[in-house]
This record gives C-alpha cells, structure tokens and sequence, in this order.
C-alpha cells in the first residue's frame, strides 16, 4: 500500500520515492518520510525512522497501534484502527474460520449470526471482516482507502486533473 501511495503521489506531480529503490535520493531537511506500522513497530521501520529522522526529515507513522513504539519516533500520527497480523495471530483459528460454505454454496448460521448485529454500534470492519480477512488485509484495505481518498484531496488541492495525472502515468505496461 505504501508504494501504491508513493506512485499516486508521482502521478500528482510530487516528488515520491519509495524505500529501497534504487533510484531513491538521500534523505533530509525539507522531506517528509511516511512509514506504516499496522501491529505498532517493527524493527527495521524503527531504524529506518530513526535514520529519517537524524537526517533532518520529518516523519509519520501509519498504524493501527498508537501505543507502539514506532509512533513514539515519529512527528505525526495516524491511526487506521484495523486489524493488523498481529491481531490475527491473537485470535484462535475457530474465531478466524465462523465462515463455512455448505454444500449448496450458503453461508451457514454462524455466519448469519455473526452479522445479525450489524446494528450494534461497537461492531467495526475489525469486528466483522476480522474473522473473515486474514493477516492483515483488514489493515491493507483500509489504507488502500485512506489513500486514494488523500490523492483525491490532494488531487483538487494542487490542481490536478485526471489528465495531469495521467500523462505521468508510465507507457511501459
């Protein structure tokens, strides 16, 4: 999702590059580096946000677990509360498999039951589709939102056509 991000931000006509390509400059003063961290920290997001960070860059962390010890390295947070792998690992595998399919290709009771209570205001897409996504596709998809509705805004911010953004758009597919 990050790199899906980065390529849309280039398509806006900003400078976008993504960790690890090689064509990707040196970072500092003046740039900002965006990291993810779904479950809180990993150990290598960590590092590189440090890195970002001695070099003069501001930094912001993605994540769905403010707590954790990546967003207490960066400047900005945002919190996309959704389950993460981590969560998924924490339930047992009857909580992630209620949805069986019958012989005749039907959702069966549990199923049914499940979303009985769709109307209960403590049901989030982590309560409903946590069981149904694994890892972390729950965490993936919602950023995939968040991001295409921030270009979106960026998109009318900057000035931006789908025309403008499409000639930026590669010819190599």
């Amino acid at each position: 999702m990050m790199k899906a991000l980065c390529m849309r931000l280039f398509h806006l006509g900003l400078k976008s590059h993504f960790f690890g390509d090689m064509t990707t400059p040196a970072i500092g003063p003046g740039d900002l580096f965006v990291a993810s961290a779904g479950p809180g920290s990993f150990h290598t997001v960590n590092a590189l946000l440090q890195v970002a960070r001695d070099a003069g860059a501001r930094v912001m962390v993605i994540t769905a677990q403010k707590q954790g010890s990546a967003a207490k390295l960066a400047h900005a947070v945002a919190v996309v509360p959704a389950q993460t792998m981590a969560d998924d690992m924490r339930h047992s595998a009857s909580d992630r498999n209620f949805v069986k399919a019958s012989n005749e290709g039907v959702f069966d009771e549990q199923m049914q039951g499940k979303f009985h209570h769709h109307s209960s205001p403590d049901v989030t897409a982590t309560s409903l589709f946590g069981g149904l996504l694994p890892m972390g596709s729950v965490y993936e998809g919602a950023l995939f939102v968040l991001f295409e509705v921030t270009v979106h805004c960026l998109q009318s911010r900057l000035g931006e056509t789908s025309e403008s953004m499409r000639s930026r758009h590669t010819n190599l597919e």
